[in-house]
């Protein structure tokens, strides 16, 4: 079995995330840049696991 690989901690979100984590990052994948901020500013619990997840498995990768 080969080792999975992510583009970036919102990608992370999208394979390992829940219901409502998998919902969260495709509202950001559709925010503007000036919505994009707002969203992440409402959930940031959810965006810095996955970036502290991402910076964790990439030391690995």
């Amino acid at each position: 079995m080969s080792n999975p690989q992510y583009d970036n901690a919102e990608h992370m979100m999208e394979v390992l995330g829940g219901s409502f984590v998998k919902a969260l990052v495709n509202l950001w994948y559709a925010a503007d840049s000036n919505n994009k901020p707002r969203v992440r500013a409402a959930f940031p619990e959810h965006f810095e696991r996955y970036e502290h997840l991402y910076a964790e498995w990439k030391k690995t990768a």
